[in-house]
């Protein structure tokens, strides 16, 4: 053996140290055409495929960290498309979700996230297709990835194809399809496209798979986030729903009786601390008995519901309204003086006397007024809104006994 001989044998078992502790840029003799030069060369050509590989594990493992961690899918896609950059042969990346509402004949593949570098995308977010008939169905009934080499080709033998024309125009001319699934149930796809033509082969389908493995256990965390924020928004909307069923009048939407009460109590205890006047208007629609007498209760409820919404709509900001029973109606206001409260009764009243109801069966209609007493004053104690109450009642059957469509005001305090 010749020492040039003996030299390359020690850089070779060197090479080889190198490898086995994870140093895989090693530097190698200048090949030589013999049977060292061609182990010289197999020793090179290993070296760049175990870099390879453990730079793919490397983004691999950095996705299943981000996939733990409860990353985004979009956030991951990053990764990947930036992470894996001349790992794999890829320009463009894309995704797409099934949108499984109704039965299979209606599910569409929708595009969710796309990058590329080979020009302006055809497929932007959003872009959508029946899934029944496409030629990715047999990918998801399958669950094998697809590989097409040359989609000019393809294009001519499916020129129907609107996607393929789209991705074909943005310059692809490659691609491989892999199907994401969760728990065993397909949920979408992922593709990566490239502009040269027959990129791709078997060999990369291992480490795309791994890709789409790790991707589908992030797009089922998503859908069940996503499940949990429709529950948790249902659960709110439901929760506000029953707020408001508990707080208001379900015939005229009003506040209802224990409702306008806390308001009374609310603001009686701003007015013990500020010494200040809290106003009480208590009205109530005149003659309507009669009204539900001569054209029914139906009728009767229309004219409920006609000056419920007068009145709610006659409120300054800082007055409040609701039904306190029967055809009977409550209105707080925030200090306010005696003067104040009877020019806000007097507001509502003519509002009520414009409004017009359509009752019975020519529709005819029906004009109502309102009668209402009221009154202003400091409170003393924490139960004065009882007081008030009961004064404003007071004048309210005044205004009834004065013949009504009036107003009054009661002194009280």
């Amino acid at each position: 053996m010749t020492a040039g001989e003996d030299e390359r044998i020690r850089a070779y078992r060197e090479a080889i140290r190198q490898l086995r502790d994870g140093r895989y840029t090693v530097e190698l003799p200048a090949d030589q055409e013999d049977a060292l030069g061609e182990l010289g060369r197999g020793l090179a050509a290993l070296a760049g495929a175990m870099h390879t590989r453990a730079r793919e594990e490397a983004q691999l493992q950095m996705v299943a960290e981000q996939t733990g961690a409860g990353f985004f899918l979009p956030q991951i896609l990053d990764t990947v498309y930036e992470g894996f950059q001349g790992l794999i042969p890829y320009d463009r990346i894309g995704c797409a979700l099934l949108d499984r509402a109704g039965p299979r004949e209606e599910w569409r593949v929708v595009a969710r996230w796309a990058r590329s570098s080979a020009g302006e995308m055809e497929i932007q977010e959003g872009y959508a297709q029946p899934l029944v008939g496409s030629s990715l169905e047999p990918i998801l009934d399958t669950g094998e990835p697809r590989i097409l080499n040359d989609l000019e080709e393809y294009l001519k033998q499916n020129p129907d194809s609107d996607s393929t024309r789209r991705i074909v125009a943005e310059g692809i001319r490659s691609s491989l399809t892999c199907p994401l699934v969760a728990q065993g149930v397909p949920v979408g796809f992922l593709f990566f496209s490239s502009q040269e033509p027959h990129q791709y082969e078997d060999v990369h389908l291992s480490t795309f798979l791994r890709i789409a493995q790790q991707l589908s256990q992030v797009v089922e965390k998503s859908l069940l986030f996503q499940d949990l924020l429709q529950v948790n928004q249902r659960l709110k909307e439901a929760q506000e729903e029953l707020k408001y069923l508990v707080r208001h009048d379900s015939l005229t939407g009003l506040l209802n009786r224990r409702a306008i009460q806390e308001r009374l109590d609310e603001e009686v205890a701003r007015g013990l601390r500020k010494g200040r006047k809290v106003g009480v208007i208590l009205a109530d629609i005149d003659h309507f008995k009669e009204v539900n007498d001569e054209y029914g209760h139906p009728a009767g409820d229309l004219v409920l519901k006609a000056v419920a919404r007068t009145l709610a709509e006659a409120m300054r900001s800082f007055e409040q309204v609701g039904r306190w029973g029967g055809e009977e109606f409550l209105a707080v206001l925030s200090e306010s003086d005696g003067e104040g409260v009877a020019v806000a009764a007097e507001r509502l009243r003519a509002a009520v006397a414009q409004v017009e109801v359509p009752v019975g069966k020519g529709k005819k209609s029906l004009r109502v007024t309102l009668s209402a007493g009221c009154v202003a004053a400091v409170p003393e104690h924490r139960g004065w809104g009882e007081e008030l109450v009961q004064a404003a009642d007071d004048a309210l059957y005044q205004a009834k006994e004065a013949g009504r469509d009036q107003v009054v005001i009661a002194e009280l305090g």
